[in-house]
Parts: C-alpha cells; structure tokens; sequence
C-alpha cells in the first residue's frame, strides 16, 4: 500500500513522499513505514503510534478470537474486544421472592451474561469516553 503525502509550507509545496509499509501490506498499528522523499532521495523510517496499548482488546499474544454477538444491535464482535456485563435474574416474582425470603428459603437466581460491541457499551455507559491520557492504561 503506497500513500502520497505532501509537505507543505506557508502554501508552497515543499517535496512530495511516499510511505510505503516496510515489511507487510497489511500493515498494523506498530508498522515502521519508510519514507522516500522524490525531490532528494533519501529515506527515513517512521513508528505509527499506537492508541491504546492493548489495541483495544484483551488476551495479550493470543492471536484471533470466536466471534459474539452484540446483546443490543446483533453485530459480531471479537470476542476479546466485546465488553461482557453479568447480571443476575430471578425466575421468581419479586413479591412472591421478597415472602420466599422471609420463611427463610433460597432463592435461585440465574446468571445472565450480555456482550457489547463498543459502540453499544459507550451508548449504555459500561465504557465511558476516556481522556488521550487515560486511554493506555487499563481499569
């Protein structure tokens, strides 16, 4: 993949370049890219910054995850990226539960697993929007 960028001063064009990946196509966020400047001919390489340190994703070295699907819009998201909220249901009426209680009986309640895509988590506040800063850092 080969990208122009020009380099512009005061509105003059200075030098075009070119950005080419200098190890894969597919390039990833981490991908050196070298820089070939067509006026002098030289060459740098560049770093492209990483936005968060995990990539946004759990599980470190783990290579590609299964696919969920988003509790709320149905899209599928990798699992490791999706945001898993647990809430826990009753299959009893809460009246009939709340006189259960005081006999002194169990109730059971069943554990209830909900995946969000981002979007999705942002929209509900399970995810707040994180100041620049904050992002690298899990919490």
């Amino acid at each position: 993949m080969r990208l122009l960028w020009k380099d512009r001063q005061k509105g003059r064009l200075l030098r075009k370049s070119i950005l080419t990946p200098c190890c894969d196509p597919n390039f990833e966020a981490g991908t050196t890219f070298k820089r070939t400047s067509l006026e002098l001919g030289r060459s740098r390489e560049y770093e492209m910054g990483k936005k968060r340190k995990s990539g946004g994703r759990s599980g470190g070295s783990r290579g590609s995850s299964t696919l969920v699907q988003c509790t709320n819009c149905g899209m599928q998201v990798p699992r490791d990226k999706a945001k898993r909220v647990t809430s826990f249901v009753s299959l009893v009426d809460p009246s009939l539960a709340r006189e259960l209680r005081a006999h002194g009986a169990y109730i059971a309640r069943q554990r209830v697993f909900k995946y969000y895509c981002i979007s999705c988590a942002v929209h509900f506040g399970v995810t707040k929007v994180r100041a620049r800063d904050e992002r690298r850092f899990a919490y």
